[in-house]
């Protein structure tokens, strides 16, 4: 006798489920099955069954997303040799329109002879390095605007690719052109320079920075997600205050999820300190007698502004935070 009623047990249909809607899922009638299964088997019923979380591509639209379970994703190779091919077909395609910008200048030869091929050396003194100047002023004074074209695209092509050589570049701005105009060429070239590596790194890139550097990407995006609401400052903060090096901050802005607008502004912003230094020190190529000349008055009351200025990103971020708390314990 209680074999056939162990028989009709298992042999008793499922309750059908008339209110199932045809976009039901097969996790949301999943219960149903088990239970009646322990039912059957004389087990108590066991609790709800926990649902598989949903894939990173269905929580893209949510603000309170974690950082990256995607980038643990293995990647075929195929997916890693499309990335590499297109990085190194951007990269060889930049190179060869700087060096074919530079090739189609005019020769030094041309412009001033053979007396002046001495000054083209590697100045080892202070003298050398005014009459290299000098040299560089009079040959771009006739080609001024082939000579800025060419700097412009080296300048985006060192911030792109992160290679050093920019501050270099800020310097012989300095020397060359009168001060905001070296100012405003500075600081909105390498702005253009990082804007250019934040894509990169937006679309080739993310899986390699979280690979290396997955401890300073998961703490960059907490940050990012505490200051969402002021982003500007955020990145402001992290281009005056070095905390951060600058080409971290621009490779790993877009893995941790921020937006190209506020990245932009807040490179504008705080790129200012740095070429107002280096565009004055290269003005000062032509004027001073000695290397200690470098640090008058105006020069050390201007580090300190800086100082403070970079200081207040500090304060703005703490009442922001305060800001924050007040309203939660309201």
């Amino acid at each position: 006798m209680p074999q056939h009623t162990e028989l009709k047990l298992l042999e008793s249909p499922i309750p059908a489920q008339s209110s199932v809607s045809a976009g039901t899922t097969a996790l949301e009638i999943a219960p149903g099955l088990e239970s009646h299964k322990h039912a059957a088997a004389g087990l108590p019923k066991s609790s709800a069954p926990v649902l598989k979380p949903p894939a990173l591509s269905d929580r893209e639209g949510s603000e309170e997303q974690p950082l990256l379970p995607v980038f643990r994703r293995k990647r075929s190779k195929l997916y890693w040799l499309r990335k590499v091919g297109l990085l190194l077909a951007i990269f060889s395609a930049s190179l060869s329109l700087v060096v074919v910008l530079f090739l189609h200048l005019p020769t030094i030869d041309t412009v001033e002879g053979d007396s002046e091929q001495a000054a083209l050396k590697v100045p080892t003194t202070l003298e050398d390095l005014k009459v290299f100047r000098n040299v560089i002023d009079r040959y771009q004074s006739k080609n001024k605007y082939r000579v800025a074209i060419a700097l412009i695209m080296l300048y985006i092509f060192l911030q792109t690719f992160i290679i050093p050589g920019s501050i270099f570049i800020n310097l012989l701005a300095g020397s060359l052109y009168n001060f905001g105009t070296a100012l405003a060429f500075c600081t909105v070239v390498s702005t253009i320079g990082c804007c250019c590596c934040f894509l990169i790194s937006r679309h080739l890139l993310k899986d390699v920075m979280y690979s290396i550097f997955p401890k300073k990407c998961d703490s960059l995006s907490g940050e990012v997600q505490k200051h969402k609401q002021n982003l500007f400052f955020f990145i402001l903060f992290l281009r005056i205050a070095p905390i951060l090096p600058g080409w971290f901050v621009n490779i790993a802005s877009p893995v941790v999820k921020v937006p190209l607008s506020p990245f932009c502004l807040g490179t504008l912003v705080g790129m200012l300190p740095q070429s107002f230094l280096t565009v004055k020190a290269g003005r000062t190529l032509t004027t001073i007698s000695s290397l200690a000349e470098l640090y008058d008055w105006q020069t050390l009351g201007t580090l300190g502004g800086f100082g403070v200025l970079a200081l207040l990103p500090v304060y703005v971020k703490h009442r922001l935070e305060q800001s924050q708390t007040g309203h939660k314990s309201v």
